[in-house]
């Protein structure tokens, strides 16, 4: 399904929500319609990108691990 969207531009476009979550992290988007109406992007509140995690893993390993119990 397509979104509307409104480009700080002025720019009237289509977009996948793929694309919608790249223009969004990029700040191109100035508004865009949900299903409740039009969001202005620098007024609005938006649900945040959530980017990777480039920590170590700390769940792996350690005593509660299989070859602990078995």
């Amino acid at each position: 399904m397509k979104i509307p969207v409104t480009l700080k531009g002025g720019t009237k476009r289509d977009l996948c929500k793929a694309q919608l979550d790249c223009y969004l992290s990029a700040g191109l988007i100035a508004s865009f319609m949900r299903s409740d109406g039009w969001v202005k992007t620098n007024r609005d509140k938006l649900r945040k990108i959530k980017a990777s995690f480039a920590g170590k893993d700390r769940r792996k390993g350690g005593p509660f691990t299989e070859e602990y119990w078995f």
